[in-house]
């Protein structure tokens, strides 16, 4: 029978503290969903800032206590490209003959703290060589790899900054909130 570890990368960058208690409440009630459906799974969960925290190491799911508010404190830059690479790598590494990798990643997606170089489409390469792997599957909440860029390089690398999709739907958000309130006040006038 295949079995699963779950790898999760959960970003604790200071973007995310709005976030915290929705975080820390999604991440437990997806492991105890996980534990009835997949007892016998494993686990891999890591938190990013400037740096990189193992919290779980491939443990079974059944030993992994819920996390609490104090486990994840948003704080710093975001060191994403570290942290996919670390993930990825130690995931490959502990993985199991006939054990299919689950990847839940939850980032901003602004990398702009990673320490090793990383450019942003050698570690989108990365994620897409393992994509098209039929044991690993890639779940993205908030931005996925397409949306990940450097504001602001931190080493000589040049990176190319895109612009985030969440500003542009922003503008059609309020384009579309402006037309609905000038059709509301609309109605209100008498014709």
């Amino acid at each position: 029978m295949d079995q699963t570890m779950f790898l999760i990368l959960i970003d604790e960058s200071l973007s995310m503290r709005m976030k915290r208690q929705d975080v820390v409440d999604g991440i437990n009630r997806y492991l105890d969903v996980q534990r009835e459906i997949n007892p016998d799974s494993r686990l891999i969960l890591i938190k990013f800032n400037n740096h990189v925290t193992v919290m779980h190491k491939a443990i079974n799911i059944n030993l992994v206590q819920p996390l609490r508010m104090c486990d994840y404190n948003p704080s710093g830059r975001t060191g994403l490209f570290d942290a996919v690479k670390c993930a990825i790598e130690l995931a490959d590494e502990l993985r199991n003959d006939h054990e299919r990798i689950v990847c839940i990643m939850m980032t901003d997606g602004e990398d702009n703290a990673s320490q090793q170089n990383q450019s942003c489409k050698a570690i989108q390469k990365l994620v897409r060589k393992y994509e098209t792997k039929n044991d690993w599957s890639f779940t993205y909440l908030g931005k996925s790899s397409e949306y990940w860029s450097r504001q602001k390089p931190v080493s000589k690398i040049s990176y190319k900054a895109r612009r985030p999709c969440y500003s542009t739907m922003a503008n059609t958000s309020a384009v579309a909130q402006r037309r609905l309130r000038s059709s509301q006040l609309q109605s209100l006038v008498p014709s």
